[in-house]
């Protein structure tokens, strides 16, 4: 999640993934996450991808 999104409020942002039950990642970062930290966007989504085979 984007602490400092502007596009998507990140109260919104959070009240949405604990209705989906998401498990979340806060980056204090703008709402292009993967732009600005490609490395931890990758180590998330690679740490997901294990979790779930």
């Amino acid at each position: 999640m984007a602490a400092q999104d502007r596009a998507i409020a990140p109260d919104l942002e959070r009240f949405e993934a604990k209705r989906a039950g998401s498990h979340t990642t806060v980056v204090d970062s703008s709402h292009v996450v993967m732009i600005s930290h490609p490395d931890l966007v990758t180590k998330v989504i690679k740490s997901a991808a294990t979790a779930t085979s």
